[in-house]
């Protein structure tokens, strides 16, 4: 075997790096998932051993402090071999370059590849000076060959790498789980947002990403702010006028650190997920929330109903997770009320929040929460929004929030009067015709039928509307 001081080695990039992967979660994205760097990458003893905690771990979906890398290689019994408390103190506290990670994680990565050359080739030598045979020594110069190809093609490396056994006193010193939302959904953890068709999952995801962005309570739970980053599968057009009733409503800016993504990605695509997590990876600071809306446009050509293909796409947003964010996924119920698709899904899921729709309310009912208690019920009415250019749109309010009497607009109680005059339930064609032979615009109609029926005022039901018994037409209350 090749003396240590002969083999290529980046002793600087080593310790620059590891200045950066003790403190950024987004450094060690981008040297897993980019790099594919695993701990035995680094050639140093003392930076090894810290490598072996911080990067091995972070493939485990666990992130270390200075603190508890420092507890675990105590435990461990590797302490003194890394240099000791006061050398890993000393590297947490410099101020790394994030900038260069890429240039240090770069040069680690090619001299572990020399390095793996060259020790095969001894290997190879020692075999041919050992008297083996031509076919074994081209066996063997095969399999560095497809080692070097795979390593350099930044594989994950060796199941040695990859799997770990961890003792308890171990796995102790990993930090409990924090919440994002808080009784609702913890940190880097994959859950779901599901109900029927036109259940405003939607319009939840949007008060949900607006919250943890601008750190606003969401539906009365408290937030970790941080950056969001939204994937709009649908298209920007409905995103974009939800957002703007959402700005109306809680009297707040979509914040810059709340990202969208316009398109849908396909997350069972290699190709697709790898290049959401290099955008995701290169986001500073590293988002703590990541929206899929909705499943099924993110996984156009897979089959809902295979375990295969679902269980393919539970795991790569499990990556996601594991790089920092928690994943909230938009899905559609069946007609029977459970989760649309294989059993896959749900089984794979920390979190699972449901939507049911009346005719007046929503009700929001956890139906999964990994590790903790589920949250009690709690209701939701829908409130109109004028929007500028004479725009409507819809935002979501807890059913216990104070409300305010408010006094109906002429329009409105023209409207109003009008569907009082019908004996029963009528269809909106019905209503829509009396009103215009009373002169009120198609436009107008629409608007206030809209109002009324997001204020509680008008029914519907099947298709017809009726008021609601004991409304009066000149006074209201509309939530705030």
């Amino acid at each position: 075997m090749a003396a240590d001081s002969q083999l290529p080695s980046a002793p600087h990039a080593e310790e620059a790096a590891l200045k950066i992967l003790l403190t950024d979660r987004t450094a060690l994205a981008i040297a897993v998932e980019k790099f594919g760097l695993i701990p035995a990458d680094f050639n140093v003893p003392e930076f090894l051993e810290i490598a072996r905690i911080v990067i091995g771990d972070f493939r485990a979906g666990h992130f270390h402090d200075a603190v508890s890398v420092i507890e675990a290689l105590r435990k461990s019994g590797h302490l003194a071999a890394a240099g000791g408390p006061e050398r890993i103190e000393a590297l947490a506290q410099s101020t790394g370059e994030l900038e260069n990670i890429e240039n240090y994680l770069a040069l680690i990565a090619e001299a572990a590849i020399k390095r793996m050359a060259a020790d095969g080739l001894d290997l190879l030598r020692q075999s041919a000076l050992n008297g083996s045979r031509p076919s074994e020594i081209t066996q063997k110069m095969a399999e560095l060959t497809d080692k070097i190809s795979k390593r350099t093609a930044q594989s994950a490396g060796e199941a040695s790498d990859k799997i770990r056994v961890y003792t308890l006193e171990e796995l102790e010193v990993f930090p409990e789980p924090k919440w994002l939302v808080e009784g609702v959904i913890q940190e880097r953890t994959v859950g779901t947002i599901e109900g029927p068709p036109g259940a405003y999952k939607s319009y939840m995801a949007v008060e949900l990403a607006g919250c943890v962005a601008t750190g606003h309570a969401w539906y009365g739970n408290n937030v970790t702010p941080g950056p969001v980053l939204y994937i709009s599968a649908e298209g920007k057009g409905g995103l974009v006028s939800r957002i703007h009733a959402w700005q109306v409503a809680r009297g707040m800016k979509w914040p810059p650190s709340a990202g969208i993504i316009p398109d849908a990605v396909q997350l069972l695509e290699s190709e697709d997920v790898g290049l959401l997590l290099s955008i995701i990876a290169k986001m500073n600071p590293s988002p703590v929330l990541v929206i899929v809306d909705t499943l099924a446009r993110c996984m156009v050509g897979g089959d809902e109903n295979s375990a295969q293909d679902m269980g393919i796409f539970v795991h790569n947003i499990a990556r996601i997770a594991a790089a920092g964010a928690a994943v909230i996924v938009v899905h559609h119920q069946g007609k029977g009320g459970d989760l649309r698709g294989s059993s896959s899904l749900p089984g794979g899921m920390d979190t699972r929040i449901t939507v049911a729709r009346d005719d007046i309310s929503l009700t929001i009912h956890c139906q999964k929460l990994k590790g903790a208690l589920e949250f009690n019920d709690f209701g939701l009415t829908r409130r109109l929004v004028d929007l500028p250019g004479g725009r409507t749109n819809m935002a979501l309010d807890r059913a216990d929030q104070t409300v305010i009497e408010v006094e109906v607009t002429e329009t409105q109680n023209n409207v109003l009067s009008i569907l009082q005059n019908f004996p029963g339930p009528v269809k909106s064609k019905e209503w829509e015709e009396a009103c215009k032979a009373a002169s009120v615009s198609r436009a107008s109609f629409w608007r206030a039928k809209k109002q009324l029926v997001a204020a509680d005022v008008v029914v519907e039901s099947a298709g017809r509307y009726f008021p609601k018994d004991g409304t009066e037409p000149s006074q209201t209350s509309f939530p705030v």
